[in-house]
């Protein structure tokens, strides 16, 4: 394999995880969900400290 088909395929990688990030951090991405599943487990922490 020469240097311009791995730099093709380096850029094609890179490309697919740019892609994955993004939808990651949108709205209802991984990312988002996991970060409004913390919020919703500390406010129940939270709470139940309380009482």
């Amino acid at each position: 394999m020469d240097d311009t088909q791995k730099s093709k395929e380096m850029k094609r990688g890179a490309n697919r995880l740019a892609e994955l990030a993004k939808k990651a951090v949108q709205e209802n991405g991984s990312s988002s969900n996991d970060v409004k599943a913390l919020i919703k487990d500390i406010r129940i922490y939270k709470s139940s400290k309380i009482q």
